[in-house]
């Protein structure tokens, strides 16, 4: 059974216990309530059978630095280190050496299930001067985010290592609650030296009046994964596979205050086009705001909410920044076609300063999935609408990809194809605007 038999499977069960005539917005209410409290107890001591370097962070619930001015394009993050948000820590650790590698049940990866050889291992040299900083954190009743840095790498020119390769890091209070429940999100940096930067995001509801500071651990291993390697002076494009070494793991004890958010129950609804879409429920952070969307199918088909922006106040546009989660029995993304009525969770990294203002929420249009069969009439159609940002593309149905024969200079794959893609879907037009007063 392949992934998409396991999936239909799996939400044909989960539908059974949905009635078509149920009314969604009371379980939405209900999961907005419920707003968890992570309970800070006093901090415990590990074994020291666990090897980790551990450092403990005791830090003042006012301590907050604004030197971190480059936070990658996360402007809510950015807003929250504006407004002396964020909690400065740039505490050093060196990870602690396995002597024995850890048992571990290897894993199917993709290059395996094809002819390509093996991963050359990396020279466990290029691992010996590693150094894992913890440089900052950051936490409203929305999400916590942590950044931190691996530094000393001597890793061949070449080599792509994301932040995946470079290991694996977790989150969690310390009661043994995983942060991340609702999402979870990183952006990368590779610097000159070679260092890696990670800015890990965990969302998830907090309640700040019952949980004003967050006790919590975080866990990195360093190393243990293979990357793809393209020799910089071959003119081969295909790229071989290099295991990165297992170094080791650090381990982190610290506190985070969190920011108190606004609750706005606005239940506004907005007809567009003939079809009605009501802002619900709005929470408002210091760095995101969260809203839950319902609206009405205008047809039979899978329409769904992926397109929106937020203005808080002058403040520019910002586009929803966790993607929309399904969180009612009118289920957007999973082919429920028998309620018509869909509901929708939408999170936009943007700043707040906490004082009153006016929200100004934008839908253009709602959206369809792109079909499993593309016609050459859907290619055609996409192409056109394209050519005035200067994209082409060739549909592949063998492998049913898209490739870009034609972007603007300068263009990243991650800028051109989710456009591509969108333009192969179905849209019904709105525009539906709300707007909405927030005060502290």
């Amino acid at each position: 059974m392949n992934k998409d038999q396991v999936r239909d499977a799996l939400e044909k069960i989960a539908r059974r216990h949905i009635a078509e005539n149920m009314d969604l917005w009371p379980g939405i209410e209900s999961r907005l309530k419920k707003r968890y409290a992570l309970t800070v107890k006093p901090r415990f001591k590990l074994s020291s059978s666990l090897a980790l370097a551990l450092v403990t962070l005791l830090l003042a619930s006012t301590a907050a630095y604004a030197y971190y001015r480059f936070l990658g394009s996360d402007a809510g993050l950015e807003g929250a280190n504006q407004q002396d948000l964020i909690t400065g820590m740039d505490v050093t650790t060196l990870p602690t050496v396995y002597s024995t590698p850890p048992l571990a049940t290897p894993i199917a990866r993709w290059y395996e299930e094809s002819s390509a050889p093996p991963a050359t291992a990396i020279a466990e040299e290029a691992m010996q001067n590693v150094k894992v900083i913890l440089n900052w954190a950051y936490a409203d009743e929305s999400r916590v985010a942590v950044r931190f840095t691996i530094s000393g790498l001597n890793l061949p020119e070449g080599l792509d290592y994301g932040y995946g390769a470079m290991g694996t890091f977790s989150l969690r209070d310390l009661n043994g609650n995983v942060l991340g429940q609702d999402g979870f999100s990183t952006a990368a940096e590779n610097r000159e030296d070679g260092s890696k930067v990670i800015t890990a995001n965990y969302y998830g509801r907090i309640n700040a009046d019952l949980t004003p500071v967050l006790a919590l651990q975080m866990d990195i291993r360093v190393g243990g994964f293979d990357a793809p390697y393209l020799d910089p002076n071959s003119k081969s494009t295909t790229p071989e596979m290099r295991n990165i070494p297992l170094m080791g793991s650090t381990q982190f004890v610290f506190d985070v205050p969190v920011q108190k958010g606004i609750e706005v129950e606005v239940n506004q609804t907005v007809e567009a086009n003939s079809v009605s879409m009501t802002l619900k429920h709005m929470t408002v952070n210091r760095s995101h705001t969260e809203l839950v969307m319902c609206f009405d199918t205008p047809t039979m088909q899978d329409w769904q909410l992926w397109k929106a922006s937020l203005r808080i106040g002058d403040s520019p546009e910002y586009p929803y920044s966790q993607a929309a989660n399904a969180i009612t029995g009118g289920v957007q993304g999973r082919g429920d076609l028998h309620d018509r009525e869909r509901c929708a969770e939408l999170g936009f990294d943007a700043p707040h300063d906490g004082k009153e203002t006016v929200i100004e929420v934008f839908v253009p249009y709602l959206i369809t999935p792109v079909p499993e069969v593309i016609s050459q009439e859907r290619v055609a159609r996409a192409n056109a609408e394209l050519e005035s940002l200067g994209i082409a593309f060739e549909y592949l149905p063998e492998k049913r990809d898209v490739v870009a024969v034609k972007r603007p200079a300068g263009s990243e794959d991650w800028e051109v194809y989710p456009v591509i893609w969108e333009a192969l879907s179905d849209r019904f037009s709105g525009p539906w605007i709300f707007r909405v007063i927030v005060k502290p």
